[in-house]
């Protein structure tokens, strides 16, 4: 599956998911479902799947890791980690939800951020049961 544009404001639907994205300020509420980052990087925000070899470095962590890695240690079932999907910039991975941003990603103190909330189509649990 390939990576598509996300559209400003409007739900974006990818596999099982509906994604949607917000410009707002930096000093702007910030939501403990969503993901944030840097408003710079608007333009070449891209979703799709996560690739083999793709990592992310979070926030309080000892350096990069895969997302295979993070995702298994977060008991997501092998079955259901392949459809999670990842926010890229450009080629490289940036954001995956139930793990977080990248550090180099994140927004900037006083630098507005683009807010990505993800959403798992209700349909597609119950298909899964």
């Amino acid at each position: 599956r390939a990576a598509q544009e996300l559209a400003l404001a409007e739900k974006t639907v990818y596999g099982g998911w509906q994604v949607c994205l917000r410009r707002l300020p930096a000093t702007a509420q910030r939501r403990a479902d969503a993901l944030y980052v840097a408003e710079r990087y608007a333009e070449m925000l891209r979703l799709g799947p996560w690739q083999s070899g793709d990592g992310l470095e979070l926030p309080g962590s000892r350096g990069k890791r895969s997302i295979k890695r993070l995702l298994t240690e977060r008991g997501v079932a092998p079955e259901v980690r392949r459809s999670v999907p990842c926010i890229r910039v450009g080629a490289m991975a940036a954001a995956v939800p139930g793990l977080g941003t990248d550090v180099h990603y994140l927004p900037e103190e006083n630098g507005g951020m683009m807010e990505i909330v993800f959403q798992k189509n209700e349909r597609t649990q119950e298909e899964q049961r």
